[in-house]
């Protein structure tokens, strides 16, 4: 049974499976949320930043970063793409708006909704990641559904590339600025390229009596962390969603989000999920706890993490599909 079988069977309808999953990722992404809302931005990458690392402050970190951190958005994009496919579907059997009316209309008002929400609201906002990746991702739809899948999937893995050989420059940019007579330029530049890992001195305490004063200030605060979190859309947010995007895109019209996939194949994508890629992030988290949370290292070390997010996420996706099945 195809996707676009159950869609049309349900038409008018919600798809159950397909909104228990979103509920589940949406639960997930709140776990990682309410760090970022609750303590200095910083923490939410390195819990030196806000709580500690040790006892119930490292297991509440480690459970997050195994099971939620990534995965729970990674799974959500991919049904974002997933809901692009449907949405289009349903506008062109429809008589209102077509499919490409539908999709970038909405996208406008995705992208309004999430500069206010980012500002206004909450920095970590991803409604303008989606509207721009969305806008890319569309006219992609009626490829080979797995084709989708293995362009999600190799844009991932360039992804990757690219963040291990930026974790190497780090590395290159930290022993430059803290050799032994080293100029103000190798400490600028290492300051200048750590900016998304490592808090500038005073950031967090300033950041903290920014969020306790007024709402100018609260604005303040949000914008100057907002900012920096769209500049990296192109180079980071951005790709990772397409990726994903295409992935569900991909997924959707296969059947996986709609009960198409026999229970022996949901069963497989259980056991890679978490008997092979879940244990791998575990050690990757072990490793960042005996360093130290050293930021260089851990930077390294959650690069290769990265790895795991769409296994572990479609292994989460899985255990819920059978449950409704």
């Amino acid at each position: 049974m195809t996707s676009e079988t159950s869609a049309a069977r349900a038409e008018g309808d919600r798809i159950l499976s397909i909104d228990v999953v979103r509920g589940m990722a949406v639960l997930g992404i709140l776990l990682m949320n309410i760090v970022a809302m609750g303590l200095p931005t910083y923490a939410y990458i390195n819990p030196i930043y806000g709580g500690g690392t040790e006892g119930a402050d490292f297991w509440t970190w480690a459970v997050n970063n195994v099971f939620a951190d990534g995965k729970m958005r990674a799974l959500f994009t991919m049904l974002f793409g997933a809901s692009a496919v449907l949405i289009a579907g349903r506008a062109e059997s429809g008589a209102g708006l077509g499919p490409v009316q539908t999709h970038y209309r909405r996208l406008f008002w995705m992208f309004v909704i999430g500069m206010i929400h980012a500002y206004f609201f909450f920095l970590g906002d991803i409604l303008v990641t989606y509207a721009l990746a969305g806008a890319l991702v569309f006219p992609f739809r009626r490829l080979d559904p797995r084709l989708l899948i293995g362009l999600g999937g190799a844009l991932l893995a360039a992804l990757f590339l690219w963040h291990l050989s930026d974790a190497g420059q780090m590395k290159a940019l930290l022993a430059a600025a803290t050799a032994p007579g080293a100029d103000e330029a190798a400490r600028t530049a290492w300051a200048q390229a750590s900016q998304g890992f490592v808090a500038p001195p005073g950031f967090s305490e300033r950041e903290t009596a920014l969020f306790r004063g007024g709402f100018l200030e609260a604005l303040e605060a949000r914008a100057q962390v907002a900012l920096l979190l769209q500049l990296t859309i192109p180079f980071d947010a951005g790709p990772e969603a397409i990726g994903q995007m295409l992935i569900g895109m991909g997924l959707f019209r296969l059947g996986f989000f709609s009960l198409g996939w026999s229970t022996r194949a949901y069963v497989i994508m259980i056991v890679i999920g978490y008997a092979l890629a879940a244990p791998f992030a575990a050690l990757q988290a072990g490793l960042i706890h005996a360093a130290g949370f050293e930021p260089v290292r851990t930077h390294e070390l959650m690069v290769w993490q990265s790895i795991t997010r769409p296994f572990i996420a479609l292994a989460h996706a899985s255990v819920l599909l059978l449950i409704v099945r």
